[in-house]
């Protein structure tokens, strides 16, 4: 377990999270196989290019959604961070 990973998926942000990954996968035409969400972090599996980049398909997701989610929960978000 990381140290210092704080557990702020509860069920309105996870579902939230959920939502705007598959968002992000569809709109760069990747599929979703299978995704779900613990209380601190996110796992899924994603069908993709073999001419794209690992590390620059995670950036993009988590660029996206992290952005998504400060614009969100901004206030809650402010108060762990």
């Amino acid at each position: 377990m990381t140290k210092y990973r704080k557990q702020l998926l509860g069920s309105n942000i996870a579902d939230d999270v959920k939502q705007k990954i598959f968002d992000i996968c569809k709109s760069h035409n990747r599929e979703i196989i299978v995704m779900e969400t613990d209380k601190d972090h996110v796992h899924f599996l994603v069908s993709y290019d073999a001419t794209d980049r690992v590390c620059d398909i995670v950036k993009v997701v988590k660029q996206q959604t992290i952005y998504h989610l400060w614009q969100k929960y901004s206030d809650f978000l402010s108060k762990q961070y």
